[in-house]
């Protein structure tokens, strides 16, 4: 992930910027904006190794890797456990003698799990954007003459 952001708080080796999400901010979690909207403009914690100040435009970069674990937590882990519960909840069914109505306590069931894992999904967003691992670090400072068409162009954000 890359994106530009404006720094408005430095304290520590920690900043506060000012980014305006993207599409793939929509679901990846890697900075604590799971299911937001497009569009609007945020305020981040990240690492600031490079001392960047106050109103200086930066690039804020978080590791693909983590990106991409954080998109299989949204996207695939809901959709396996939707198959897994849908299985075991209409095998459940037909046991019990309820074969007429196997597949929809399978659907039921498999329903019931997914929402189950999008609040632990959800817990584990809030628990994970405060770790290192998954925090998004300051990696360059835009060059003082090229702010002007970072803000202008909305490149910035």
């Amino acid at each position: 992930m890359n994106q530009f952001g404006e720094v408005i708080k430095v304290k520590d080796n920690m900043a506060e910027i000012r980014v305006k999400k993207h599409t793939s901010c929509k679901n990846c979690g890697c900075c604590g904006m799971l299911s937001e909207m497009e569009g609007r403009e945020v305020t981040l914690e990240v690492e600031n190794p490079i001392g960047a100040t106050v109103g200086q435009i930066v690039r804020v970069t978080a590791e693909a890797q983590r990106v991409i674990l954080a998109s299989l937590l949204v996207y695939v882990l809901p959709v396996i456990v939707l198959v897994i519960a849908m299985y075991f909840t209409q095998q459940g069914a037909v046991n019990m003698g309820y074969g007429e109505s196997a597949e929809i306590a399978g659907i039921i069931g498999g329903l019931g799990a997914m929402v189950l894992v999008f609040g632990i999904i959800r817990l584990l967003d809030k628990k994970i954007s405060d770790t290192r691992e998954f925090k998004p670090v300051i990696t360059e400072v835009v060059p003082e003459e090229m702010w002007e068409e970072f803000i202008q162009e909305g490149k910035h954000s």
